[in-house]
């Protein structure tokens, strides 16, 4: 399996870029509260922006660690729409600390290096598209994601002041959100007044040693396209992320380039 090529990769950076392999969304795994994959994600997201519900920007995903120096950062393309979501990454931009330099030369090799995540919570399903690979798996939303979906959280929110953001003026809040189990998600956000109280950074605690900060940059605030939300062009579909792998462990690794 081609899997099996990346396992001896343990460092934090190649964990992060074998859940993109697996299907799964980078960054947001590792944020607290939001551990229930696409699902989790977006019920998540959907409390933290607010009425903002429909829009695109460029995104940040930036990990720090307990002396607030950077360990990981991935850039990428955010689109959302009423709960749908999707993520284009380019992994040549992601930097890690502890990434292994010969990772991202083998993802080209295999036409992985360039990404788009597309949750469908409406069709119960994710997409997991390597546009260089002409390839994308579908997987099956879980009941828990499901779930998460739909959750309403308790939403808790305390003003901190205000503080200017990459040029905006922006009201800064403490929010917890907090499910019907009692799980709770704490957050510092900060709100642009002139992007209709748009969230334009966030900041959270992974665990006691590594802090998320979200940014993002050219907000738009119109709704995206709907065929951002759908697979783009024909494409060889496959039924699951380790069958996708698998096919291209067989393939000439140039036939992706």
């Amino acid at each position: 399996m081609l899997m099996n090529r990346f396992c001896p990769l343990r460092a934090p950076g190649a964990a992060l870029l074998l859940l993109l392999l697996a299907g799964t969304e980078p960054v947001f795994a590792q944020m607290p509260g939001l551990s229930g994959g696409a699902g989790g994600m977006n019920g998540a997201m959907i409390a933290l922006f607010g009425s903002n519900t429909t829009f695109s920007a460029q995104a940040e995903f930036v990990v720090l660690n307990r002396d607030q120096k950077e360990m990981e950062n991935m850039p990428l393309n955010y689109a959302f729409s009423n709960g749908k979501m999707r993520m284009e990454i380019d992994l040549g931009q992601f930097k890690s600390t502890e990434m292994p330099a010969q990772f991202l030369s083998t993802l080209k090799r295999y036409g992985m290096d360039q990404t788009i995540v597309i949750a469908r919570p409406d069709r119960k399903v994710t997409w997991s598209v390597y546009p260089r690979a002409k390839s994308y798996a579908e997987t099956p939303m879980t009941k828990e994601e499901i779930s998460a979906q739909a959750a309403n959280y308790k939403f808790d929110k305390t003003p901190e002041g205000r503080e200017t953001v990459d040029g905006h003026d922006c009201a800064k809040f403490k929010i917890t959100l907090t499910t019907a189990k009692g799980e709770k998600t704490e957050a510092t956000v900060w709100s642009a007044t002139d992007l209709r109280s748009f969230p334009i950074q966030m900041r959270m605690a992974i665990d006691a040693d590594s802090t998320m900060v979200i940014k993002f940059r050219d907000v738009k605030l119109a709704p995206p396209e709907d065929r951002e939300f759908e697979v783009p062009g024909p494409l060889t579909k496959y039924d699951s992320p380790e069958a996708l792998l698998d096919a291209l462990a067989k393939r000439p690794a140039t036939a992706a380039q």
